[in-house]
């Protein structure tokens, strides 16, 4: 019979991308600085090792050229692990307010969350926090799931549950191609807020009907951070990073036992 499948057999799991959001943008001359602070720290694990530039904008009013285009500037770098088919297996980018972790391959919450704590510890003290502190964490987990009959043959109900919180119920009235984006404020650890962001939808990729479950929850910090202590030290704050990620990992969980069914949350090992 057919049925919808995870993504990587094991989990449903296609991408994970861990934010650190800082209040402004950093100018040229500070990303400069991080570049050359952890670049021979991390070009063993990333041997892919690339800044990143931009052209200001040339300015035109009434067909006439008011401001020439500038000179490249800085504005990030990209660092890339490369799996042995050549693809990236993880991606880490600061550019201008924010820096990201991307895993391509999941090895486990656990070892994710540890990896992500190591590269903050690295880049972290290279920026001028006190300048330009974080104001928010975020946690993205973009799951797939693929259907291995023809299209004609699924329902939605066969991947996720009717009455669930998250999903108008009009979804399940669109044969099987739909799309549901919804949005909620998680108030429960005052005074941080968590915006949750679920994009949920359904596609043909190579004729094989593919369902995807984006979910995107930002921890906002009622407190910016400003120092290094203040982002890792649990003792002096009662929220630090390593906690708000714990917090944003158990939402996505929850959202999943929300949405989807009994068969699908044992066969992901939830």
């Amino acid at each position: 019979m057919a049925q919808f499948l995870p993504y990587s057999g094991t989990n449903s799991i296609q991408e994970v991308v861990i934010g650190t959001h800082f209040q402004s943008n950093f100018n040229s001359e500070e990303i400069k600085q991080t570049v050359d602070s952890i670049k021979s720290d991390l070009i063993e694990e990333f041997p892919s090792f690339n800044e990143i530039h931009k052209i200001p904008n040339i300015k035109i009013h009434n067909g006439r050229i008011l401001e020439e285009p500038g000179t490249a500037i800085i504005t990030g770098f990209e660092a890339l692990k490369i799996k042995g088919d050549g693809n990236p297996a993880r991606r880490l980018c600061l550019l201008e307010d924010i820096f990201t972790v991307n895993y391509l391959v999941y090895s486990g919450w656990n070892s994710i969350l540890d990896d992500s704590l190591r590269y903050l510890n690295l880049v972290l003290p290279s920026l001028r926090l006190d300048r330009n502190p974080v104001q928010a964490y975020s946690l993205r987990y973009i799951d797939r799931y693929s259907f291995d009959g023809t299209p004609d043959k699924s329902n939605i109900e066969m991947l996720f549950q009717y009455d669930n919180s998250y999903m108008t119920s009009r979804c399940f009235d669109s044969g099987h191609l739909w799309h549901c984006n919804s949005g909620w404020y998680d108030i429960s650890i005052k005074p941080n807020k968590i915006l949750n962001q679920l994009n949920v939808q359904s596609v043909i990729l190579d004729q094989y009907l593919t369902v995807s479950v984006d979910h995107n929850a930002v921890c906002y910090l009622e407190t910016p951070r400003q120092t290094i202590e203040s982002i890792f030290d649990s003792h002096l704050i009662d929220f630090d990073v390593q906690s708000a990620l714990n917090y944003l990992h158990d939402c996505n969980r929850n959202v999943l036992i929300d949405i989807l069914k009994p068969e699908m949350l044992k066969r992901i090992g939830l």
